[in-house]
């Protein structure tokens, strides 16, 4: 996951802790959010609602989030 989100948001794995979130990260804005939700989906094959992409606000959030979402299938 941490390197999904590196690659997203273009900065180095090393900056991306489970704790991070769009205020830790230069690259998480708006736009790069939706975009790695887009990657998610397609990496896990997981379909996400609005609840759960808005409430990912840390790398933890949605590693949670994935996990819970593959336990379920």
């Amino acid at each position: 996951m941490r390197e999904l989100a590196a690659e997203e948001f273009q900065v180095s794995a090393n900056e991306v802790q489970p704790t991070s979130g769009p205020e830790d990260i230069k690259g998480w804005d708006s736009t790069a959010h939706m975009r790695l939700m887009a990657r998610i989906e397609e990496t896990f094959s997981v379909s996400l609602d609005i609840e759960e992409i808005v409430e990912m606000v840390t790398i933890q959030a949605i590693i949670d989030t994935i996990k819970a979402k593959i336990g379920k299938s």
